[in-house]
Order: C-alpha cells, then sequence, then structure tokens
C-alpha cells in the first residue's frame, strides 16, 4: 500500500473548497507566492504522472533550463487545490475539472501546458456480480465529493440512463473507498490509481469501467497563478521545457524514470510500472495536437467548455469559464518554434 495516502476530507470541506475557491489570496484573488529569484512553487500529489516533477528535479532539468523549483507535495490531492487558489503555491498538478470551479469564482489561473489523460488510470471497481453500469441502479457506491473521480461516476451514469439519485452514494477519500469495497461495506468504489490497481489485486472485484473508454475525458494540467505567468514567463516557459525533457527521459530511460517515480512514491517500480500504464503522458506534441479546435475531449477547449457545462448543471459552478483566458498553450508554442 502507497505509505502517502489521501487524508480524509469532509463533504462539507470538499464542497465548500469548491463552489468558493477562496482563501488567503484576497478578494481579487491576485496573491502572488513567489518573486523573481525566489524558487518556484509547484504542488504535487499522489496521481503516477505528476511524479515525473522528481525526475526533472533529480536529473538536474530545471537546472539546465535555469529556472528554480520547489516541489511541494500534498498527499491530500484536495490540499493542492487549495493551496494553489489561496497563493500558497505557484502552480499545481491536478485535473482540468477541478481546475474550472476556481477560475468560474474569480481565481485568476492559467493552463500554460497538459500533462497527460487518464486511460485506465481511473475505473469503477465492482462487486463480480455487476455486470454492466445499468447493474448500478441501487447499489451503494463511493467516490470522494468534489474530485475528478466524482464527475467520472456522474457522466458515465448519465450516458447510461442513470442519474445519482438511482445509486446510494457514499463521499469517502479514494483510498478509503477501496478499502470501504474491500471490506465489502459498498457494491462498487470509484477510485484512481495506484489504489484502483491495489483493490482489484485483491480479486475480491472486478473492473467493470474505466477512463480507457473515454479517451481525454479526465485530463491533467500543470496549473499556475496567472500573476506568476505575468511576472515571471520566462521561468514558466523554462518549466514546460524541463517537464518535456522528463517526457523525453522517461520514453528513453524508462527502468531509471520509473525508480525514481516509484521511490517517491513508496510502492515497488512494478507497482509503479502497472499505475503509469494506465496514463496517456504528454510530451510537446501531444501539446501541440491538444489546441485544435474539434468536438473530441482530447481538445482542451472542447473538453473545458463540455465539462464546464456539466459542472454548471450539476450546481458546481455558476460560470462556465473563458477557455480562451484560461488556456495559454503561448509557452509551448515558443518551445515547438526553437526545436523546429
Amino acid at each position: 500500500m502507497n505509505k502517502r495516502v489521501i487524508s480524509v476530507v469532509s463533504a462539507s470541506l470538499m464542497a465548500g473548497f469548491l463552489l468558493s475557491g477562496c482563501g488567503s489570496a484576497g478578494s481579487n484573488g491576485e496573491a502572488a507566492a513567489g518573486s523573481d529569484g525566489e524558487p518556484l512553487k509547484i504542488g504535487l500529489n499522489p496521481f503516477p504522472t505528476y511524479f515525473l516533477w522528481y525526475v526533472a528535479e533529480e536529473k538536474g532539468f530545471f537546472k539546465a533550463h535555469g529556472v528554480n523549483v520547489k516541489l511541494e507535495w500534498f498527499p491530500s490531492y484536495s490540499d493542492g487545490l487549495s493551496a494553489l487558489n489561496s497563493g500558497n503555491v505557484d502552480a499545481n498538478s491536478q485535473t482540468l475539472s477541478d481546475t474550472l470551479p476556481p477560475a468560474g469564482k474569480g481565481i485568476k489561473l492559467q493552463i500554460p501546458m497538459i500533462i497527460d489523460y487518464s486511460s485506465g488510470a481511473d475505473g469503477f471497481v465492482v462487486d463480480p456480480s455487476i455486470n454492466s453500469v445499468e447493474d448500478l441502479k441501487g447499489k451503494r457506491i463511493a467516490t470522494e465529493l468534489g474530485t475528478v473521480d466524482q464527475f467520472f461516476l456522474l457522466s458515465v451514469l448519465k450516458n447510461h440512463g442513470l442519474a445519482e439519485k438511482d445509486i446510494k452514494y457514499f463521499n469517502m477519500a479514494i483510498t478509503d473507498a477501496g478499502s470501504s469495497f474491500l471490506a465489502g461495506k459498498i457494491d462498487a468504489a470509484v477510485i484512481w490509481e495506484p489504489f484502483l490497481s491495489q483493490t482489484l489485486s485483491s480479486g475480491k472485484g472486478k473492473l467493470l469501467f474505466s477512463s480507457k473508454e473515454t479517451p481525454g475525458m479526465l485530463m491533467d494540467a500543470i496549473v499556475f497563478r496567472k500573476d506568476i505567468v505575468d511576472k515571471r514567463p520566462e521561468d514558466v516557459k523554462n518549466v514546460t521545457a524541463a517537464w518535456f525533457e522528463a517526457v523525453d527521459y522517461l520514453k528513453k530511460n524508462p527502468d531509471d524514470a520509473i525508480a525514481i517515480m516509484a521511490k517517491h512514491a513508496d510502492i515497488s517500480p512494478a507497482e509503479f510500472k502497472t499505475s503509469l500504464d494506465g496514463v496517456k503522458v504528454y510530451d510537446l506534441r501531444d501539446n501541440v495536437d491538444a489546441q485544435k479546435d474539434e468536438k473530441d475531449y482530447t481538445s482542451v477547449k472542447y473538453n473545458g467548455e463540455q465539462v464546464g457545462e456539466f459542472l454548471k448543471g450539476l450546481d458546481f459552478i455558476e460560470t462556465v469559464p473563458d477557455m480562451s483566458k484560461l488556456y495559454n498553450p503561448s509557452f509551448v508554442n515558443e518551445l515547438v518554434k526553437e526545436n523546429n
């Protein structure tokens, strides 16, 4: 079991955070956690791809690109979200869907780069007697309120003619949802890696549906405070360059890269590789493709608009953010020009 587990977050705390997106940033949401010469504080949490930031750190890619970075570890995913919104970090690794609520509430954020999308790293673990999504009607299902996996759960239910009212919903931290499933307290859990593989390896349940069937829907990004982007554009560009170098290192030296990531995740390289297999990691070319204006979830614009409308329908947000202001691929495009 990963020793760095997501802590329990109460439903009221999570819901309040998502709906308000507030903290110590001030009324205009313009707090700055860093300035020229100070390290950029980048938050990360227990999702497989995010550990690539440690590869960038340990292999000297930040230093090579002339940017001073301090990685801030958040065992609780929601704590990283809160830290970004309150200005306690300059950037955070998080899902696109979790970026929309604070942006819709006036927190000034920008997405310069897509990190990945889940392609099997999120899934429904169910009792063996359940054979279809429709069979979930009336069943006890758990996932963490306000996270991307709640969005995933509700999206899948909707696409199969069901709604939250048709199930018995339990709000649990992701790691607790897996444990409760194994204890027989619930019929299904919607969870992400590495907890997904760990729960399935018990043999007590089966995988009913995974994000592999919804390519691009569950998209992750590095999200910066806009004031940091405005004041330190060269540092932001160099952070993206260091990320792409780490991705390239993973492709060319997978054993060493995975060993570094597994060390920080406190699991074996074999376990980490299994977790990482369920993620489409984005390189520079993938980020160029993500700028396409098509009706496809791999398009950042389309993804943000569709997810935003869905969250608005659930009263998670009042206004769908303008993706042309939230998404800023200019740094990616500069790197493309520099790299021919």
